[in-house]
C-alpha cells in the first residue's frame, strides 16, 4: 500500500523544480532532478494517510529556494517541507556509519521516516540522488521509496541490508527523520 512516484511520471515530469515554482521554466524538469521533492512526497503521503503529490511539493520546495543548480537540493529541504506539511522532523548526526545505522534504526523502529541522500551505486546515483527508508523490517532490513525509473522494484520489492545502503553512497551528514505530528494534520489541504 506504500505510494511510488516516479520522476518519469507523465501528471509531473514535465513540470519544474527551481526558484520560480513548478511553472517558472527555470531550474530542472521533476524527471531530470526531482528526486528530493517527490521521495519527500512519497513519505508524506504514507505519514499523513492523504495524498500529497510531488508537483504540489516541488512548488512549495522551488519557491521556498531549496533547488541548489546541479547539485539538485539543499539539505534544508526536508526541513522545510516537514515544516510545510505539520510534520515532525529531527536531523539525525552520526560521525560513523555504525552510528548512523544505529540511529535509523531507532527511528524507524518509532514510526518515523527517514529523508536521506547519497552519491555512488543503486540505489543513488552517480550524480546524487535523494531516497526515503520508509522502514525497517523484522529481520533488520530496510524499505525505501525511491523515485527513479526502477523505482517501483526497488521500492516495494526489495529489502536493503542497512550497512550495503549506507556502502552504497548514503551521505551520513545528510540524514533526516520525519513523524506525524498529530491526528490534525491529517485535515489540511493544500
Amino acid at each position: 500500500d506504500f505510494p511510488v512516484y516516479l520522476q518519469s511520471d507523465s501528471r509531473w515530469g514535465g513540470l519544474w523544480f527551481g526558484p520560480s515554482g513548478i511553472y517558472g521554466g527555470v531550474g530542472a524538469t521533476l524527471a531530470e532532478g526531482g528526486c528530493g521533492p517527490i521521495s519527500f512526497a512519497m513519505l508524506a503521503t504514507a505519514l499523513t494517510g492523504r495524498e500529497i503529490l510531488p508537483s504540489a511539493v516541488a512548488d512549495v520546495a522551488g519557491l521556498a529556494g531549496t533547488y541548489a543548480g546541479s547539485a539538485g537540493c539543499y539539505w534544508a529541504i526536508t526541513k522545510i517541507l516537514a515544516e510545510y506539511y505539520g510534520l515532525q522532523y529531527v536531523k539525525i548526526s552520526a560521525s560513523t556509519v555504525q552510528e548512523a545505522i544505529s540511529a535509523v534504526n531507532r527511528y524507524l523502529e518509532d514510526g518515523w521516516m527517514i529523508h536521506t541522500s547519497g552519491q555512488g551505486i543503486e540505489p543513488f546515483t552517480k550524480h546524487g540522488h535523494y531516497i526515503g527508508i520508509r522502514e525497517i523490517t523484522a529481520s533488520g532490513k530496510w524499505r525505501i521509496a525511491d523515485s527513479k525509473e526502477n523505482g517501483i522494484e526497488n521500492t516495494l520489492s526489495k529489502e536493503w541490508d542497512p550497512p550495503a545502503l549506507v556502502a552504497a553512497g548514503m551521505n551520513i551528514d545528510n540524514i533526516h527523520a520525519i513523524k506525524l505530528t498529530n491526528i490534525s494534520n491529517r485535515n489540511r489541504r493544500d
